[in-house]
């Protein structure tokens, strides 16, 4: 288990549709599970914090013998340590090693040290050399070093690196390389075996040396595949969907139980693939930023290595019996939290953080992934309507419907009367965006922005002059004219799809067609009649590439950047992520979603929190939400999720960008000017609304277009249907 901090992220397209257009829900479990319910485990678990006891900031590669002896890399020190299961040390082994290490146990307790670095000649890198150290019990060197050379400049290693590494009883080695590979390596470092076809997250080898796969997200699906090696042949194959397959898996070789680790939850799988058991939930227990993998001993002990704030974090979880567990939380207030996904552990994290500082509270959040996001709204609908349901309601939901129902309470009474909470600690314009489509009965604890990636290139070699704050049919008349020139085509943007254009073009401009104060619509309008007929020109004249989709561009990692394409859509949801999007094109231009046709708009999409009308512990929620809007728990947000609200983690989580620049000044990151930063802020001071949430009127409007695209129905008649079914709607 490596542990690395990610250097900021980028979130991809197919992330902006699966949040924007298809809303679907996330599922905790394999739902082609037999059993009706999941066993729950007969005990339960606390947390120790390992790392503490160690002293250890930076460490890599655990790993456990059959007497629960645990081994790490410290990478500061570089040397192999052996610990005992509270952190104590055991044993250094003297040797040193300057690389990158993998380290595992085989069955027989000796300890395999697999150690890669560049060659150098000079400052020129000219090969790669990996290393294998064999040490006894004792921690002796179990015969001589097995050394391997590969030759070749850092481009033709790249994606070679191990990542992890099991011996068999034959002492041949299975690893995993940064690309996704999986191989099998003989004693003397030769590749036997080779699994290249696909990139699998995860392995593991149980007491027979059969290998276990995990394969996350190819074409849409993911599997745990076991495989006989010796007589190359499937034992069984499991399918998953993609939000129920584990991040990782362990095999414990002695007992030869399998386990997975999904969202934070341990599984325990049986003979043929399937949930066995769930062990805990350790999100429940303890803090965690970025989870690297996990271990489970003889006795289902579990120790999960995570990476926090550049230091490396192993926390035990040892068993206590449930009784006592029931008897500790007998007495406390229980909250329960609605939502339906945890983005990097962040609000589990701040769960922890409120129960040690209110340990008369229990708060637990709402397990709703089992279902699809319709259904997961039409439940909570249920719930409160019957005066029941969470006491603090977080993430996506029909706010305005439920102020107007008075389901959930005024947040405005809290703020006026506690004299701790000053609302102008947060961004002035989703404050005011807030106040304006909702009152104060809900607010914004993190949001991002869809917007646009400019290819400056192109726009110089075409002549196009950008404006700012341009239209789609500015947009589309600039590209038009530039196409009529005899040189290559150009493209508005990737391929995406119907959706998209009908969520730029019309739905954008939803406010404008529908008031629904007054119960009025005016989708009859020219103004919507011109809109089809723009959505309708673009369509047909392929100004959307036709091969090339945001997917590809994305997953690139700054590799390829087409030159024929104006626009890349992107989701900016954290300053880091601008040292990253700005390698496409060496620089970060950037510019709002584009201008709606009949409105001002600029809609940012945020994740609001209110509180139940009808909960029994509306002031301990209330506390529970100033947390979440707090400095220190804004900026903690906003390293895993979405910008902060919070102005002054707002300015740190912008500052650290720049530290971090200045700690790894690397070719390959992007540094913004003042000039980039400059246009970022006077965007984002333009932010006037939330994107609007309303899944059936959506439908309705979305679904007629889509007649009309087919060539179905004319842009006349279209603008008709959508005019009366709005109308109905807003009636009922």
């Amino acid at each position: 288990m490596k542990c690395k901090k990610p250097a900021g992220f980028i979130i991809s397209i197919a992330c902006i549709f699966v949040m924007l257009f298809s809303m679907a829900g996330c599922k905790a479990v394999d739902t082609s599970n037999p059993k009706d319910a999941i066993e729950e485990s007969a005990y339960s678990y606390e947390a120790s914090d390992l790392s503490t006891a160690m002293a250890l900031q930076s460490i890599s590669s655990p790993c456990i013998n059959s007497k629960g002896e645990i081994a790490v890399f410290d990478e500061e020190k570089e040397q192999i340590l052996i610990l005992d299961k509270k952190g104590a040390l055991l044993r250094e082994i003297p040797d040193t090693f300057k690389g990158g290490m993998s380290l595992a146990y085989d069955t027989g307790d000796k300890l395999y040290a697999l150690l890669q670095y560049y060659k150098r000649k000079g400052s020129e890198i000219t090969g790669m050399i990996t290393e294998l150290v064999i040490y006894d019990e004792q921690g002796q060197k179990s015969g001589d070093k097995i050394e391997k050379e590969a030759r070749g400049n850092p481009e033709s290693f790249k994606g070679k690196f191990i990542t992890k590494m099991m011996p068999d009883k034959k002492g041949n080695l299975y690893v995993r390389k940064s690309d996704g590979t999986v191989e099998v390596l003989d004693k003397s470092l030769n590749s036997i075996k080779a699994w290249d076809r696909v990139k699998y997250s995860d392995f593991a080898v149980d007491e027979k040396d059969n290998l276990i796969l995990l394969q996350r997200n190819t074409g849409g699906k993911s599997y745990i595949q076991k495989f006989d090696i010796k007589n190359d042949k499937a034992i069984w194959e499991k399918e998953f969907k993609v939000l129920d397959a584990p991040d990782y898996i362990y095999c414990n070789r002695n007992s030869g139980k399998l386990y997975g680790l999904q969202d934070g939850v341990i599984f325990n799988y049986d003979s043929k693939g399937d949930i066995d058991r769930r062990l805990l939930d350790i999100k429940e227990l303890s803090a965690f930023d970025y989870i690297t993998g996990f271990l489970v001993d003889d006795e289902e002990e579990i120790y999960v290595q995570s990476y926090d704030d550049e230091k490396s974090n192993i926390i035990c979880f040892v068993k206590q019996d449930k009784s006592e567990q029931r008897a500790a939380e007998g007495n406390k207030k229980r909250l329960i939290i609605h939502m339906s996904y945890d983005f990097g552990n962040a609000i589990s994290n701040a769960i922890i953080q409120y129960e040690k500082e209110h340990p008369d509270v229990d708060i637990k959040i709402n397990d709703i992934r089992e279902i699809s996001f319709d259904e997961m709204i039409q439940k909570l609908n249920a719930e409160l309507m019957a005066g029941k349901g969470p006491d603090i309601i977080f993430g996506d939901f029909p706010i305005a419907d439920y102020k107007d129902k008075g389901l959930i309470a005024n947040l405005g009474e809290f703020i006026d009367r506690d004299k701790s909470f000053n609302i102008k600690d947060y961004d002035e314009n989703l404050i005011n965006a807030s106040k304006a489509d909702y009152g104060l009965y809900s607010l914004p604890v993190d949001y991002y922005i869809n917007c646009f990636l400019v290819n400056t290139k192109l726009l110089g070699q075409k002549e196009i002059p950008l404006k700012k704050d341009m239209t789609w049919e500015e947009l589309y008349t600039v590209v038009r004219e530039a196409n009529r020139k005899p040189d290559t085509k150009i493209y508005m943007l990737p391929e995406m799809g119907p959706q998209a254009l009908f969520h730029y073009i019309i739905y954008g401009d939803i406010d404008y067609y529908v008031d629904k104060e007054n119960k009025l619509a005016r989708f009859d309008s020219q103004e919507f009649i011109q809109a089809l007929e723009l959505m309708k020109r673009i369509d047909d004249e392929h100004l959307f590439h036709p091969d090339i989709d945001g997917k590809k561009i994305i997953h690139s990692d700054g590799e390829f950047a087409p030159e024929d394409i104006l626009f890349i859509p992107i989701m900016f949801t954290s300053y880091k992520q601008i040292y990253g999007y700005g390698k496409y094109y060496n620089s970060f231009d950037i510019i709002p979603a584009i201008r709606e046709l009949s409105t001002d708009i600029r809609e940012v999409r945020a994740r609001n929190i209110a509180i139940n009308s009808n909960s029994q512990y509306k002031e301990e929620a209330w506390e529970f939400i100033k947390l979440l809007l707090s400095e220190e728990m804004q900026l903690k947000l906003s390293e895993s999720n979405n910008l902060p609200v919070n102005n002054k983690a707002n300015e740190r989580s912008e500052a650290d960008m720049f530290r971090y620049l200045d700690k790894y000044p690397y070719d390959e990151y992007y540094r913004p000017t003042d000039e980039d930063m400059d246009d970022l802020k006077s965007f984002m001071a333009e932010i006037n609304k939330f994107e609007p949430f309303d899944i059936e009127l959506k439908e309705i409007v979305q679904n007629e277009v889509e007649q009309y695209m087919k060539n179905e129905k004319s842009a006349q008649d279209t603008a008709k249907a959508v005019q009366n079914k709005v109308m109905l709607y807003l009636q009922e």
